[in-house]
């Protein structure tokens, strides 16, 4: 779609129905930005930090704001539908998405505004490179917060298809054997590291 011109503008997981593994169907399609005709709606949560409280029947998305709606996609569907600015004593969604206050460790980046609950526990267990991509996109200050350096669709297809490699080959497992549930109760266990 992104290749015609076409913007989804309005997604959210209420939008995508899956049948099957391979039978999968995007529902209310007439929202949809084609060409110079504008996506009337939007959803809070995947809306960009620049165009948060516009009217979205005002302007024309770009594919840069499309890439973060993208984005926020593949962080519930690894986080099971934790969004990314959720977090201890944030605001409401729109404030915390300006704000781009990421609560996630990632490296020496440590915050103690983790939403309760597993959501630790599931970052904990993701891979290297997606923890990457999720930090420098959501992140005020990663390399990927700004709209012009935001990860692709093809970039983040290209981030998970090294996961599935990464779980078919066992390499999860071999590391911590909870890093396959989906619902993990603690933290990953790693030799001389800290997640």
């Amino acid at each position: 779609m992104h290749s015609k011109n076409i913007i989804i503008g309005d997604i959210n997981p209420a939008n995508i129905l899956f049948v099957s593994p391979k039978e999968i169907y995007f529902v209310d399609t007439d929202s949809y930005q084609i060409g110079p005709f504008p996506c009337p709606v939007g959803t809070i949560n995947f809306t960009a930090p620049e165009i948060q409280g516009i009217h979205y029947g005002d302007f024309l998305r770009t594919m840069e704001h499309e890439n973060f709606a993208v984005a926020t996609l593949c962080f519930m569907i690894m986080m099971t539908g934790k969004t990314p600015y959720s977090h201890q004593g944030g605001s409401d969604p729109a404030h915390n998405i300006k704000k781009m206050l990421f609560p996630y460790r990632f490296g020496e980046n440590i915050t103690n505004e983790v939403p309760d609950g597993m959501w630790k526990y599931i970052w904990s267990h993701l891979p290297y490179k997606i923890k990457d991509g999720f930090y420098n996109t959501f992140n005020r200050n990663g390399s990927h917060s700004k709209p012009n350096k935001r990860l692709t669709s093809s970039e983040w297809l290209d981030i998970f298809k090294y996961y599935l490699k990464l779980f078919k080959r066992g390499s999860l497992q071999e590391q911590d054997n909870m890093s396959i549930d989906i619902w993990p109760t603690r933290a990953k266990k790693v030799i001389n590291k800290i997640f």
